[in-house]
């Protein structure tokens, strides 16, 4: 499993034994989605130039919460932070859940976290979200603007989930490998690989309109024909 997280850490930590470029290939997108900058209903940041001008005046003294050094959402924050030269403190949690319960009771000054666990507090009107950290809107999110269109040109920490299998794990595993394609190959190979399986594939005729496929029901037509002839 491919994530933000994972993906990050490959750069945080140790040395891994397996270089993702290198050793692995994608399989498929599972799930994409967006990190949200969220605030108390009656905080003084209103939007994303009240936070930049706010943080500015007052370095290191705001606040931010996230599910823990290395998340998505810290990663969300360092961006902002390169990009607009302020500086936040960051209160890094053990998940979720404590730094959006933290971030709804004051206790830090907002929040960095994932859209979906933040719909209900902010259908309940217990946080407020400032802004996505995609390149484009969020469709769960329609009114709630992008870092980029509020000034950060460029930012786009979408998040996401998905598959990964090392490069010499076959496409499929059925008779229609036996060339030996790979997953490793990129979606350009994959798509000449279906290009290639449709264009191979038995036309399936309609009944008495040309010949079965091969089976039962051809196997039985072939023996009727035969009995004709020989009586």
């Amino acid at each position: 499993m491919m994530t933000n997280e994972v993906l990050a850490n490959t750069g945080l930590g140790k040395p891994a034994p397996v270089v993702l470029q290198r050793d692995l290939a994608p399989v498929i997108l599972i799930q994409a989605g967006v990190n949200v900058i969220a605030v108390r209903p009656d905080s003084p940041i209103k939007s994303v130039k009240d936070l930049l001008a706010l943080a500015k005046g007052n370095p290191e003294k705001f606040t931010y919460g996230t599910p823990g050094v290395g998340s998505s959402s810290h990663m969300t924050a360092e961006q902002l932070m390169m990009m607009s030269g302020v500086k936040l403190t960051h209160v890094p949690y053990k998940g979720t859940a404590p730094s959006i319960a933290d971030g709804a009771a004051g206790v830090i000054s907002m929040v960095f976290a994932a859209a979906q666990p933040l719909k209900p507090l902010f259908d309940a009107n217990r946080l407020r979200p400032v802004a996505v950290g995609s390149i484009k809107r969020f469709a769960t999110l329609p009114d709630v603007p992008t870092l980029d269109e509020s000034g950060l040109k460029g930012f786009d920490m979408s998040t996401f989930n998905g598959l990964l299998a090392p490069k010499a794990t076959p496409c499929r595993g059925d008779r229609q490998d036996q060339q030996g394609r790979q997953c490793g190959a990129g979606a350009q190979g994959r798509e000449r690989q279906h290009g290639q399986q449709r264009r191979h594939a038995p036309r399936r005729q309609r009944r008495g309109h040309g010949t079965l496929p091969r089976g039962p029901r051809r196997d039985a037509q072939e023996a009727d024909q035969l009995r004709q002839h020989q009586f």
